[in-house]
């Protein structure tokens, strides 16, 4: 499967962006928008103010060279969740992942990254930000949080996160692959 391609903007002005934005909302027919213009960060600030922001905290827990993922809205996922209030992102993490997926203990390791990702809920669009940590964990049991919409957990190993990563959104394929080398035998 390839995978799909970039659109590039060069020096895009507020119409350009709404623009892109609202195709993205439309088509799945590529990966996403690359803006080109020197001052990077406004054309940032224009795209964020188009949007609500909403900071999340997430996990890459290993197991026994296995990946934690889950099946939200029929497609691979990665643990993750919104922050509450004056909750720091490594406490988010943690507390995201351990309700998502039941989870009784976990160890956040270092961060792994950072992702955006776009949806509407409610007609009100969102611009998700999401802190991830690699993490670890001996419980082996998995309860997935259905009310969540979250209907599996799985330790899955590298040839299987693989084989997940072709259902999945583009974010959450490129934030999975950073764990692909922690699950070689050692």
């Amino acid at each position: 499967m390839k995978d799909p391609e970039m659109k590039l903007l060069i020096h895009p002005g507020k119409k350009d962006i709404r623009k892109a934005v609202e195709e993205l909302e439309k088509e799945t027919t590529h990966q996403g928008y690359c803006f080109l213009d020197k001052e990077s960060k406004k054309i940032f600030q224009r795209f964020v103010k188009m949007h609500e922001l909403v900071i999340a905290g997430g996990g890459l827990v290993i197991r026994e060279q296995k990946l934690l993922m889950i099946v939200r809205l029929g497609l691979w996922d990665l643990p993750k969740g919104k922050l509450e209030k004056k909750e720091s992102f490594r406490e988010g993490a943690k507390r995201e992942v351990m309700e998502e997926c039941g989870l009784k203990s976990l160890e956040l390791q270092e961060k792994a990254g950072v992702t955006y990702h776009t949806y509407t809920r409610r007609g009100s669009r969102k611009l998700k930000r999401t802190h991830w940590y690699f993490a670890t964990t001996g419980q082996e049991q998995l309860v997935p949080q259905a009310n969540e919409g979250i209907t599996h957990a799985e330790w899955l190993a590298a040839a299987k996160v693989e084989e997940a990563l072709k259902k999945t959104y583009p974010g959450i394929r490129d934030m999975a692959k950073t764990a692909l080398p922690h699950l070689k035998e050692k």
